[in-house]
């Protein structure tokens, strides 16, 4: 997956809100807690790897 543009990031920044609020206030086990929080941590990735590049084609400009 790759993001490419800012209502893509918004989209993912909000999913990524959601799961957070669900592993911590959910009554889930610990296998679904743990792919829950890898998601999150592939969805962080992937907003972090769109504020890089950004950020790089700013610096280019």
């Amino acid at each position: 997956m790759e993001i490419d543009n800012f209502e893509e990031a918004k989209n993912i920044s909000e999913q990524l809100n959601v799961l957070v609020q669900v592993i911590y206030s959910s009554q889930l086990s610990n296998h679904e807690k743990d792919v829950l929080t890898g998601l999150s941590l592939n969805l962080s990735n992937e907003l972090y790897h769109f504020c890089k590049a950004g950020f790089e084609k700013d610096e280019a400009e």
